[in-house]
């Protein structure tokens, strides 16, 4: 794995890399530690691996790896510049409190994407245990609909989703768990709340699992007793469908995103979606490469990603569905997520 960052340095004309994203260190090291305010970097050059790192944590990784010890009343700024040479990349995480010094000797440039794009193609055992999340987020969201009931809060389900998601043997949530009743659906990033389920209203429900390691993530639109926005749930459905339909190897991620919009946009809501189409996932429920307009990079098989077209009306409803989807080796795209995303209706 470190040859394969160090082809790409070399491609880049990159002559140290400083690596500051625990992520990112875990996945060439195999050892993760979250040093809070201390610095910890991992510095690649084509002759030398090296962690520095705070005395304070033991560090347990890949042998290949050098490790340079510090102590809190040690100048960090010094160790860096020491251990750096030539034209530098440093990732996206770097502290502008390291950053910023380091600049005033060397030539800085982003070089996140020597990782990144590594880190963006999944080997067939991380996809292995991507569908093991995706399979228990399937199970924990057929169990929701049964929580769904007339003057339910969003809190509560919140809380009750978690638990079966514990129960059933998640070591963790991707992230803090979506759940919008009526207009609150209008705010893609809704915080649950005490706000009540009234009959007739849209219900989104936005949750993923971390097991093994790896994240889930997916959202499905419900609604009580009655859909009352159903032309707006099909466009939404048909922007998704047809946007999978539409990856493929050396196709551009912005591509995929200008499929889904144009749908969206030609049924007069354009204005109305209002984030980026996907993001990729893997070890962090966000990682590279976003689907979106502004992002040129090509597909590859065993890139995994997501793909959510929403339309937001504000102060009245909202509607999403999510899927996670991985590119095999044989170029097509594969769907993560089997739970339905057919309307449907709670009684």
């Amino acid at each position: 794995m470190i040859n394969q960052v160090r082809e790409k340095m070399n491609s880049s004309k990159i002559d140290t890399l400083w690596i500051t994203d625990t992520h990112s260190i875990d996945f060439l090291t195999k050892y993760h530690c979250e040093a809070g305010e201390r610095f910890i970097g991992l510095c690649i050059t084509q002759q030398e691996v090296i962690l520095v790192l705070n005395h304070l944590f033991e560090y347990d990784g890949i042998s290949e790896v050098q490790v340079v010890y510090y102590y809190d009343f040690e100048d960090v700024h010094e160790l860096i510049s020491k251990h750096t040479v030539g034209k530098v990349g440093v990732d996206k995480f770097m502290s502008t409190q390291f950053s910023l010094p380091l600049s005033k000797s060397f030539d800085l440039v982003i070089g996140s994407d020597c990782v990144d794009r590594l880190r963006a193609i999944k080997n067939e055992n991380e996809i292995q245990k991507m569908v093991a999340a995706s399979k228990l987020n399937d199970y924990v969201m057929s169990l929701v609909p049964s929580l769904l009931k007339e003057g339910v809060s969003e809190k509560e389900v919140a809380v009750k989703i978690q638990k079966l998601f514990f129960d059933n043997g998640a070591d963790a949530l991707s992230f803090q768990i979506i759940v919008a009743f009526g207009a609150n659906c209008a705010d893609p990033h809704a915080v649950p709340s005490d706000r009540k389920l009234k009959k007739d209203e849209s219900i989104i429900i936005d949750m993923g699992c971390k097991l093994n390691g790896y994240c889930s993530d997916m959202t499905r639109t419900f609604f009580l007793n009655k859909n009352p926005i159903k032309e707006i749930y099909d466009i939404v459905l048909l922007a998704n469908q047809e946007a999978i339909k539409a990856i493929k190897p050396g196709c551009k991620f912005s591509d995929i995103d200008k499929v889904a919009r144009m749908i969206i946009e030609k049924a007069g809501y354009g204005v109305h979606f209002n984030h980026r189409l996907g993001h990729g996932i893997g070890k962090e429920v966000h990682e590279p490469y976003d689907v979106s307009m502004s992002n040129d990079v090509l597909i590859e098989p065993g890139m995994c990603f997501s793909i959510e077209p929403g339309i937001y009306v504000k102060n009245q409803f909202g509607v999403r569905i999510e899927d996670l989807v991985y590119v095999n080796q044989d170029g097509v795209a594969v769907l993560f997520n089997e739970y339905t995303k057919e309307d449907e209706v709670i009684k």
